[in-house]
């Protein structure tokens, strides 16, 4: 990934704080443009070389911020439907661009051995608001 968006991504909260009082519009057209030219135009989704639904997740949140509507938003809502898996990533995205994907019928999977694993389950559920806490802590002996 280049520099640019890396510098731009990881300080994501500064421009947060500058987006509505220190950039000029020139800076804003540079970020959009450099943005959208790492977006695929068959899948929507922004730098798909590494971690594709990260990288659009931000760069998502970037546009929105500046106030500028994500392009291919259709079909980025459709690539996420399609995923098998679903992770904290893909509902995140579902509600930046108000997807409504249908994912009531996600069921944890609390067999899991590593705590890493266990955690991103317990994302999700919060995510989804499934109340299946009791058997997350029991797995962890927390109960």
């Amino acid at each position: 990934m280049s520099n640019k968006i890396y510098f731009i991504l990881c300080f994501f909260p500064l421009l947060f704080n500058f987006a509505n009082s220190q950039l000029t519009l020139q800076d804003k057209n540079m970020i959009e443009n450099y943005i959208y030219q790492g977006q695929s135009k068959t899948s929507g989704l922004f730098f798909e070389e590494q971690e594709p639904l990260k990288h659009t997740r931000e760069a998502i949140s970037i546009l929105d911020i500046l106030g500028i509507q994500v392009k291919y938003s259709k079909e980025i809502c459709k690539k996420i439907a399609e995923k098998e898996k679903i992770d904290i990533e893909t509902l995140r995205i579902d509600r930046q661009l108000n997807c409504k994907n249908n994912f009531k019928s996600y069921k944890p999977d609390l067999t899991k051995q590593k705590l890493v694993d266990l955690y991103k389950e317990g994302q999700i559920m919060n995510f989804l608001n499934i109340s299946q806490w009791d058997e997350l802590f029991k797995k962890q002996n927390i109960l």
